[in-house]
């Protein structure tokens, strides 16, 4: 069973920490004098852990950056790789590329980037592990950290 693990974002701090979550479903923290849960008004981005790690055993949680390499063969047995540029997200997702077919679905998937066969972006739900493969991806930062690796 995937463990739940949450991380936040805090937007004065300008860096992550890791919350508790109370009954209303918001971001606390103990506070380190009083030893009592301290709740925010203006609540950070609190992002779940996926329960998969990356290829240097690095959990991924959602809002982070993973690149990804993938060797490609042709039939006379040459090889090339190829880079490409994801990000973690978690909700309802719709990708009407697939195979043709739709898919609609909830949970966690990727927003693939740069991807030279396919365009600019595209959606893939972690259940396409045909695309999606966490042991040959690396995280490369999040969206809070280091939002310019995806432009």
């Amino acid at each position: 069973m995937r463990q739940l693990r949450f991380r936040a974002w805090d937007k004065i701090e300008k860096k992550m920490w890791t919350p508790i979550i109370n009954k209303e479903g918001k971001p606390c923290a103990i506070h380190p004098i009083t030893m009592q849960l301290v709740s925010y008004g203006d609540p950070d981005p609190v992002m779940q852990y996926t329960g998969l790690k990356d290829s240097q055993g690095k959990e991924i949680y959602e809002g982070d950056i993973l690149e990804q390499t993938q060797e490609h063969g042709s039939y006379d047995g040459s090889k090339w790789f190829s880079t490409r540029k994801m990000e973690i997200r978690f909700g309802n997702f719709y990708n009407g590329e697939n195979y043709n077919e739709a898919e609609y679905g909830n949970g966690f998937y990727a927003v693939v980037y740069d991807t030279p066969m396919c365009g600019d972006e595209r959606i893939y739900s972690f259940c396409e592990e045909m695309y999606f493969h966490p042991k040959t991806s690396v995280i490369i930062g999040n969206i809070y950290e280091s939002p310019e690796l995806l432009k």
